[in-house]
């Protein structure tokens, strides 16, 4: 055996500091986008789910950049439906695109308004800062889904709910103390416990 030291050329890379007057919304993001907004229905109804689908996409470094915010200007429940990545490091330059997918359950009648949403980010080609928004986005809210038979709606489909109860179930009582035992039981596992 031969012992070999081996040793790369140095590499230099010249990095420049970003210009003054970034916009409030900048987050960071440098390279060459594009957003794009989109809903998945334009009409929906009371308790269901409207998805809005936000992508960003371009040239850059896709792994660091921040999502925009997605809200609403009208009451509703908001979670995350999912999000997703994809990288091509093909070329010489890393491109690729950012998924997010946030849900809204609107609880009333009415129009679910999406405010715009904004991205902004450092284009070096161009030596400045772009933004793009999106429209804001409106979706009719109808009353929700009533089953044929009368008294009973539904829980989505082939689900309807069970019909009200025609008459008053058992009564019994409810207490705080443990069952009877109970005690018993806890002291011979304490006991058990400590003669390990």
């Amino acid at each position: 055996p031969q012992e070999v030291s081996l040793q790369s050329d140095p590499i230099t890379v010249t990095v420049e500091s970003l210009p003054p007057g970034a916009p409030p919304e900048f987050q960071g993001a440098v390279g060459s986008f594009g957003l794009a907004v989109r809903v998945d229905r334009r009409e929906g109804r009371v308790g269901e789910p409207v998805t809005v689908h936000a992508v960003i996409r371009g040239e850059g470094n896709v792994p660091t950049l921040r999502d925009p915010e997605v809200r609403s200007a009208t009451p509703a429940r908001q979670y995350v439906a999912g999000s997703a990545m994809r990288i091509d490091r093909s070329g010489d330059r890393i491109a690729g695109e950012r998924r997010n997918d946030v849900a809204f359950v609107p609880d009333r009648l009415g129009d679910l308004v999406i405010l715009p949403l904004r991205f902004t980010w450092f284009d070096p080609e161009g030596g400045r800062y772009r933004t793009q928004s999106s429209d804001t986005i409106r979706v009719k809210i109808l009353p929700g889904r009533v089953a044929e038979s009368p008294g009973a709606r539904s829980g989505g489909p082939g689900r309807a709910l069970a019909e009200p109860r025609g008459r008053q179930g058992p009564v019994g009582t409810v207490s705080l103390e443990p069952p009877a035992g109970g005690a018993a039981v806890v002291g011979l596992s304490l006991l058990a416990w400590a003669s390990m």
